[in-house]
């Protein structure tokens, strides 16, 4: 899902909504805590919001 943005200098950025898997952290995959933890750290200091899946909690 792509989102317009401003930059700094007031240009409009395209960027993507990061979405973050939780499935392979979940499952104990090698090397997947580094892996979500970059990709946190990315979401949260560039963009400020983010999508997560497998998150394990109920749609209702």
């Amino acid at each position: 899902m792509g989102v317009s943005l401003q930059s700094e200098n007031n240009e409009q950025v395209k960027e993507e909504i990061p979405v973050l898997d939780l499935g392979p952290f979940f499952s104990g995959e090698a090397g997947a805590a580094e892996k979500l933890a970059a990709e946190l750290c990315y979401a949260q200091e560039n963009i400020g919001f983010y999508f997560v899946t497998n998150h394990g909690v109920p749609m209702d």
